[in-house]
């Protein structure tokens, strides 16, 4: 056994390690809480989405409650794994930018680094935090237009039916649409 080969065997595992806890680094997960009374998982669905499309990501996979986004801008694979909840959003970076060498050697040869974009992953926390109240109002007129739409069309049934008169059907139509703010 050469006696230079222990310290061979070191070295190796220590670049190995080190290999390992500096890609470990970059795939963080910034988990933040959602401080909004009414909001619900498609509500926060929404917010993630639109703040996606806002600043140009793309939609790879989104089956609740995970979206996985991609983005290439300068030199960066942009990859972020995003778990939600009504109460929680957690965004776990998996990106990739182009080395860059000092050796002119080095400069043709293709690699990739670990990176980790935290400007970007701040600027999509803002846009769902301000997209979470838009979302949860449309997601609310949503359920009372359908409460209003089947009420509507039980109290047509029963003018159909000959159980209301035309006079009692128009009035409790009226204080229908008069009651959920429809003019």
């Amino acid at each position: 056994m050469n006696k230079n080969q222990p310290l061979l065997y070191t070295l190796i595992v220590v670049t190995l390690a080190l290999s390992f806890f500096s890609h470990a680094a970059t795939k963080k997960t910034y988990s933040f809480a959602l401080h909004h009374n009414q909001s619900s998982d498609e509500a926060v669905k929404a917010s993630i989405l639109a703040a996606l499309e806002k600043r140009g990501w793309t939609v790879e996979e989104s089956k609740p409650p995970k979206i996985l986004a991609t983005l290439n801008h300068r030199g960066i694979d942009g990859r972020l794994h995003i778990r939600y909840n009504a109460t929680t959003v957690a965004i776990t970076n998996d990106s990739y930018r182009q080395a860059i060498s000092d050796d002119p050697r080095q400069f043709s040869e293709e690699r990739m680094e670990p990176y980790y974009p935290r400007g970007w992953i701040k600027n999509l926390r803002v846009d769902i935090e301000s997209f979470l109240p838009q979302m949860v109002n449309l997601k609310q007129e949503t359920k009372i237009d359908d409460a209003l739409k089947v009420k509507l069309e039980q109290l047509k049934s029963l003018h159909e039916d000959g159980l209301l008169s035309d006079e009692v059907y128009n009035s409790r139509q009226q204080s229908l649409l008069e009651e959920y703010g429809v003019e």
